[in-house]
């Protein structure tokens, strides 16, 4: 929350880049999947074809999808499939 604030007050300035959504995609789960099995909670990455190359800010997106992923994890019940 501090850095959108930061970033709607033009404090932050994005780092735009070329960036593989996939690859982003699965550091994450890497990153956060330990979290996820000590709650027996079982995280899987499905992808269906290649995701697209997109411009953005690499990492305020890992920040993103981070967030999103924890808080499913966070408010999953205890053995459930996030």
């Amino acid at each position: 929350l501090r850095e959108l604030s930061l970033l709607e007050a033009g404090q932050l300035k994005p780092h735009y880049d070329e960036v593989n959504v996939a690859f982003v995609l699965r550091q994450v789960i890497q990153k956060i999947k330990p979290l996820a099995t000590a709650k027996n909670l079982t995280l899987d990455l499905a992808m269906e074809g290649a995701l697209p190359v997109i411009w953005a800010d690499t990492a305020m997106l890992q920040q993103m999808i981070y967030n999103l992923v924890m808080n499913a994890i966070r408010y999953t019940a205890t053995g459930g499939i996030t």
